[in-house]
């Protein structure tokens, strides 16, 4: 939903350079160790009862993992993780050539959502975005104002969104050879 509702390239280009910072700084990998650590004393004392009931490890650990990524895609990750990959993400998109603004932009627009709205899902697993606009907007300032040749958005971009209809040529008949 995010790609058809950006109003243009550099908002594109803030949100996945949002996610590209959860990837740097590894904060699902950060956040499924600490789910799993949580119950490794449980983990260790159910092997042995699975062992001794014919059960293996491997896949006991499968079923830990698998329990670990539903939590944790149910209740995101953490505030401080999504507040980093905010600021990291707006550098991320600025050093890439894009306005800083555009992560800003998306946020504003989350934020005039209702919280139950098209992004309903985004509400329970990320921080409020008019308190990551905010904070964003603390950590910014002015810093980013006088970076020059940045755009909001290029041509290809237009293109993408709005291609232009290619004109449908009639099919053509096949013709049909009798052997002889």
């Amino acid at each position: 939903g995010m790609f058809d509702n950006a109003r243009n390239e550099a908002e594109l280009a803030g949100v996945l350079a949002h996610e590209v910072a959860h990837v740097v700084k590894k904060h699902h990998l950060g956040a499924l160790q600490k789910s799993m650590g949580n119950s490794a004393l449980g983990d260790v004392s159910g092997y042995y009862v699975g062992r001794a009931a014919g059960g293996g490890i491997a896949g006991q650990i499968a079923e830990k993992l698998l329990a670990s990524g539903r939590e944790l895609f149910a209740r995101g990750l953490d505030k401080g993780d999504e507040y980093e990959a905010d600021q990291m993400g707006v550098v991320i998109a600025a050093r890439s050539g894009y306005s800083p603004y555009g992560l800003a932009g998306v946020l504003q627009t989350l934020a005039a959502e209702p919280v139950e709205g098209r992004y309903g899902m985004m509400s329970r697993t990320h921080p409020l975005a008019s308190e990551r606009v905010t904070r964003l907007d603390a950590a910014m300032g002015t810093k980013l104002d006088g970076l020059a040749g940045l755009v909001d958005d290029l041509p290809s971009f237009d293109r993408l969104r709005n291609p232009v209809a290619a004109p449908v040529e009639a099919p053509k008949a096949r013709s049909r050879r009798r052997g002889g």
